[in-house]
């Protein structure tokens, strides 16, 4: 869709969120039912806004709920400091299925400044965010994978189909620890239809410690539907970016690609580690990046910043931060998204974002 394409997410380095050959195809990976408005201008015609909400099953307190996830929201500039947002939040509420406790989700690259203020601001028809708390993404560069110890705590292994319902069976006992975590059916490993689609088993890595199961972690390449691209750089860092790369040489950091040229990226997924074991985390995380650093330059993370898997192995890496505002809201007279969260810690899965 062209409005993704010309409406780069801004920031030192503007990137395009494109979902090519077919927008609709890539919200396979988004949910399993959808929503989406678009807003024309009725003098010329010409789409001047969009958003899109993807409903899927994830675990909140431990349970099977229904969340909805407001994605792909742009609006072209000139029609953003007006009240466009608000009746495209108006319209959603009288199209979307959905029952007043329905918990709602959206996050925000914390340096989208515009974006954040449109979604925060207090106005007629506008839902009230709550702050669930920060996300910490990075990307990794996959060049240089940390050396582990000599003697690693489990053995790690490709996934194949065969071992596809253990995986199932796995996420369902253990993903259901993390607020949000997504409920995946065997269907969902469908990789030309699937909700993890693109997804192959030979991309997802399992951990056993004896003969026990302690962690899946995968490696998703989604680039053949959903890719990301350098629009542009700030004046200064498009002046500095040789230099920067130099030093990014240096310091085992990834690279700044040219303007106008895609990002070579895959995504950390499924992550679920029994018992947030790190040594079994950090082996994996290594493993993914040994196997796969051929084929990508960068490995994209996300996780909350209050996760211990966070804390205690990805620091590790050599990364570029970019963190995000995770908000949460109810659409009519609902509890309000903090009120209706305990106290376990919040997983999205950042390539289904």
């Amino acid at each position: 869709m062209r409005l993704m394409r010309e409406t780069p997410m801004p920031g030192f380095a503007k990137i395009a969120y494109k979902r090519e050959p077919s927008f609709f195809d890539a919200q396979n990976v988004e949910g399993r039912s959808h929503t989406t408005i678009v807003g024309r201008d009725k003098l010329t015609g010409e789409i001047i806004g969009m958003g899109s909400c993807s409903f899927k099953q994830v675990y909140i307190n431990g349970k099977e709920s229904t969340i909805g996830y407001l994605n792909s929201l742009r609006l072209r500039d000139g029609y953003r400091n007006n009240t466009y947002l608000a009746r495209g939040f108006q319209a959603f509420a009288s199209m979307s299925n959905h029952n007043k406790n329905t918990l709602f989700l959206a996050s925000v690259i914390s340096s989208n400044k515009p974006a954040s203020q449109m979604l925060t601001k207090e106005r007629r028809y506008m839902p009230g965010m709550q702050k669930i708390g920060s996300f910490v993404n990075m990307a990794i560069s996959m060049a240089h994978p940390p050396v582990l110890s000599n003697h690693p705590r489990a053995a790690i292994r490709p996934a194949s189909i065969s071992d596809i319902s253990a995986i199932v069976e796995f996420l369902d006992t253990h993903g259901r620890k993390r607020q949000f975590f997504p409920l995946y059916k065997i269907n969902d490993f469908n990789t030309e239809t699937g909700l993890l689609k693109g997804l192959r088993p030979e991309s997802i890595l399992m951990a056993y410690v004896g003969d026990q199961l302690m962690g899946v972690c995968a490696c998703w390449n989604q680039r053949s539907f959903r890719s990301h691209s350098i629009n542009s750089y700030s004046r200064l860092v498009g002046r500095l970016r040789p230099i920067i790369n130099l030093y990014a040489g240096v310091r085992k950091l990834p690279n700044l690609p040219p303007p106008d040229s895609e990002i070579e990226c895959a995504y950390l997924s499924l992550v679920c580690i029994k018992d947030d074991d790190t040594a079994v985390f950090d082996e994996m995380l290594s493993e993914i990046i040994k196997r796969n650093r051929l084929a990508h330059k960068i490995l994209i993370v996300g996780m909350h910043e209050a996760d211990p898997l966070h804390k205690s192995s990805l620091l590790r890496y050599r990364h570029i931060n970019y963190p995000s505002t995770l908000y949460g809201f109810t659409i009519g007279n609902g509890k309000q998204g903090d009120e209706m969260l305990d106290h376990r810690t919040p997983y999205l899965e950042i390539g289904s974002l």
